[in-house]
Formats: structure tokens, sequence, C-alpha cells
């Protein structure tokens, strides 16, 4: 008979290899502690993200549903673009007030990109937190 842990041969009778110390017997890993590891009452999961809750600070400000999610850079990016696009819209309704020349196309055609791109940022988020959600039940990790 040969060990089924190390190969080596062992004498009929025997309870454990004399090379390894594997039990050879099912009486010999019945006693013997390490044979039959129990698995731990409690494993840690990660907590799932609520795409709504994702969905509602991408609306209330622009990036922090996909800071909340775990995409940090793509977050930052949507926070400096709504902070440019903010800025903007507000020089052009200032200057729009100031003076009623054309410039009325620009701040209606910077309020309509702004528009967007706040719309993009909550579906974004929503889908992100989604997809988040279907990788960590699937694999058991976070996808980032």
């Amino acid at each position: 008979m040969y060990c089924v842990k190390c190969g080596s041969e062992i004498p009929d009778g025997s309870e454990f290899c004399s090379k390894c110390g594997n039990p050879v017997s099912p009486s010999a890993s019945q006693n013997n502690a390490y044979a039959n590891p129990q698995p731990y009452a409690y494993q840690y999961q990660r907590p799932l993200k609520s795409a709504g809750l994702a969905a509602v600070l991408s609306f209330l400000f622009t990036g922090l549903g996909q800071v909340y999610v775990g995409k940090i850079a793509r977050g930052i990016g949507f926070i400096v673009c709504g902070v440019v696009i903010a800025l903007v819209m507000v020089s052009m309704i200032t200057i729009f007030i100031s003076s009623y020349n054309a410039v009325w196309i620009i701040a209606i055609i910077t309020s309509i990109v702004c528009i967007a791109i706040w719309i993009f940022n909550v579906i974004d988020a929503y889908k992100l937190a989604n997809e988040y959600n279907d990788v960590l039940q699937q694999t058991g990790n976070p996808p980032w």
C-alpha cells in the first residue's frame, strides 16, 4: 500500500505514513483533529452597493455616486467636469444678464450639455452599482 499524500510505501496495518504522518485508515483520520478541519462558522461577506443610493448621490452632486461605488477616478472626473461646466454656465448667465447679445445661444447650448452630462452621470452610477453587485455575487470579490 502507498501513501496518498507523499507516495511512499506503507506497511499493511499501519495507521499513519512513516514519512509524512498522513493517516492511512479511516479510524486514524477520525482521531486526527488536523485531518478534517471544520470550516469557520462565519465568513466575511462584502456588502452590496445600493443602486438607488448611487443614483441619488449622483443626482445631488455630480460624481458622488461613482465614488460611492468605488470608481474614485471616474467620480473625480465627473466632479471636475460638473464644476467646470457650472462655472461656465454661471459666467454665461452673468454675461447674458449684463448684455442682450447672441450670448444666449451659447448659454442655452451650455445648459443642454450640462443637463446631458448630469443625466448620464446618474445613469452611470446606477449601472455601476448593479455591475458591482452582479460581479460580487458571482465571484465573491469586488470587480475593482
